[in-house]
């Protein structure tokens, strides 16, 4: 089921549909648990339905890597199958049974062997063919066959997995060409058509139907009967929560939001009033924004620091009223939300909880502005919002660089595995001038990626996303960051002068002490960051994005003397008669 699926097990899931190659078999298993549910047939990259065509999928196997890739989970085990060789003394006695007896067991050890190892499929180029071999220690007698192309064999063998890690890097090591250049920055251009589909159906159903929607949606992603646990979390249960938690966790918060609420404080926009001519003067109100929405992630993990950066600059801009929504709200979060002294969370996240804040529902108030990041279907709901409900930024997978040829590579591999472990789309680059030193940063990354648990986002991320460039030269690196403008940005060794050159990234981390996770939570920067290159044109959230700067405009009949002529030329130039006519009716 989905990874964010609240049913612990089978029973728990209520009407229901199930994807799977094994229908007779799954029919009868949910039988036997009393589950009513449709079964659908279906054959090929099953694991990708879910959610939208199926709420569930039942597979004959079970692969780590297909299961974190498309953010699924295991509930139960549908059947398991066990094979036991039998044979009568007889038969053993029979030379040609015997011979056929120690066929079947030879094959079956060797499924046995094969759990620990992995298909590898390599496209060779025949001059080459005898240096690949030899880099595969386990290879004994490989299957090679002939490609269209006479230059180069397909060679096909299995090989145990540790080996295949050793000779497969976690991070490419690519040159930073011009092509890899423009690939790097297209990949990001890309809409996410599929998340915008999802999105706008959901979108539309709470439009139209409301809690009705609301409540489905929530029940059928997220696995929670809001009627029955309540949409809202009491006072009792924030209560609760500070009370479970250990003091070290809520001196860890408090110092977070000190630090928080310095910065805001710092950022926020004044009022201010010049007299630009005689008679003329132009002011600034600072307002707050009255009802604001922060959107906390709770898939994999609740992410309670997101709270504390939508919230906290909003209760220093002013705002009136904060309304969060997380879709699992654990003690932790609700502990914090406790220190900061809000009472409005709701259990809802996912696009139907966009749509509810965008537009209300008996509920849920309707807000003026969203704040928070969320997955693709959470992003693309908040683009599709946007135009009847103000979003703070569009804030895309997760993004790294450091920029470094020199330093120490276990620190710079650990900034790196630290945001490619927020999802398997996150993007974590080095960049650099130094061979010699790429090479250490890939070892590295691939030590400390062997210590992360086997179903870390990381592990795919670094692989898929993840690379180390390697630069012409420093005029190439800050060239490219500026183009990319990455969320983060690490400069191990920055000085004033390399502060200098940096005109486009969310946050930028200064010198060899700066670790991303300091930002990440209590630096009192705020980590919700533009991303997908819009940091060329914004920073990340700040205070000033909580408020409206209202401008006021006090005009004396000397002011107006010295500004009507002028006025009517321009009114008279763009031919809008009503315009002149508002000036000269006062003279």
């Amino acid at each position: 089921m989905p990874a964010r699926a609240r049913a612990g097990n089978v029973a728990l899931c209520g009407n229901w549909r199930a994807g799977t190659e094994i229908v007779r078999i799954t029919e009868e298993y949910l039988k036997r648990h009393g589950v009513t549910g449709r079964v659908d047939f279906s054959w090929g990259a099953t694991e990708v339905k879910v959610p939208q065509l199926a709420d569930a999928i039942v597979e004959v196997t079970e692969t780590g890597s297909s299961l974190r890739a498309n953010r699924l989970r295991i509930v139960d085990t549908v059947l398991e199958s066990a094979t036991v060789f039998i044979m009568n003394h007889a038969a053993a006695a029979d030379a040609w049974k015997r011979e056929k007896a120690d066929s079947v067991i030879l094959m079956l050890q060797g499924a046995i062997a094969a759990a620990s190892k992995v298909g590898l499929i390599l496209n060779v180029r025949r001059e080459d063919l005898e240096r690949v071999v030899g880099i595969l220690p386990a290879l004994k007698k490989p299957t090679i066959s002939m490609l269209s192309d006479p230059e180069w064999v397909a060679v096909n063998t299995i090989v145990e997995e540790s080996v295949v890690r050793q000779i497969l890097p976690v991070m490419r090591i690519l040159k930073l060409s011009p092509a890899m250049y423009k690939k790097l920055l297209a990949a990001r251009e890309l809409r996410d058509v599929q998340a915008e589909r999802v999105a706008a159906k959901i979108i539309a159903d709470v439009r139209r139907r409301g809690d009705a929607a609301l409540f489905a949606w929530t029940k059928k992603l997220d696995g929670i009967n809001l009627p029955s646990q309540g949409a809202w979390v009491s006072q009792r249960e924030i209560a609760e929560a500070q009370e479970s938690v250990g003091a070290g966790f809520l001196r860890a918060v408090k110092h977070a939001i000190r630090n928080v609420r310095k910065v805001a404080e710092k950022q926020l926009p004044r009022d201010w009033s010049t007299e630009v001519e005689r008679g003329v003067s132009i002011g600034q109100m600072v307002r707050p924004i009255e009802t604001i929405g922060c959107y906390i992630p709770g898939g994999n993990a609740t992410l309670l620091s997101t709270l504390i950066m939508t919230a906290v600059p909003a209760q220093a801009a002013g705002v009136k009223r904060i309304v969060a929504v997380c879709s699992r709200p654990n003690r932790e979060l609700l502990a914090a939300a406790g220190v900061l002294g809000l009472n409005e969370i709701a259990r809802i996240g996912g696009a139907q909880a966009v749509a509810a804040l965008a537009y209300g529902t008996d509920t849920i108030p309707r807000v003026d502005k969203i704040f928070g990041p969320g997955n693709r279907f959470v992003t693309a709901a908040k683009q599709l919002v946007s135009r009847d409900c103000a979003i703070d930024l569009p804030a895309g997978p997760t993004e790294a660089i450091v920029i470094a040829s020199r330093g120490n590579p276990r620190w710079i591999a650990a900034d790196l595995v630290t945001q490619a472990e927020h999802a398997p789309d996150a993007t974590s680059i080095l960049l650099t001038t130094s061979p010699s030193f790429a090479r250490e940063v890939q070892r590295a990354v691939a030590e400390q990626v062997e210590k992360l648990p086997g179903s870390s986002p990381a592990r795919v991320s670094l692989k898929k996303t993840g690379a180390i460039l390697l630069a012409a030269s420093e005029d190439a690196t800050f060239d490219f960051v500026n183009r990319f403008a990455p969320e983060h940005l690490s400069l191990p060794k920055a000085s004033a002068k390399t502060l200098g050159r940096i005109s486009a990234a969310g946050s930028v981390f200064a010198g060899p002490f700066a670790a991303q996770p300091l930002g990440d939570y209590a630096s009192g920067s705020n980590h919700v960051l533009p991303t997908g290159g819009w940091g060329r044109s914004r920073g990340g959230l700040s205070a000033a994005d909580f408020v409206k700067c209202i401008s006021v405009q006090t005009i004396s009949r000397e002011g107006f003397d010295r500004l009507a002529g002028d006025v009517r030329i321009f009114a008279k130039a763009e031919n809008l008669p009503a315009h002149e006519n508002a000036v000269a009716v006062r003279q």
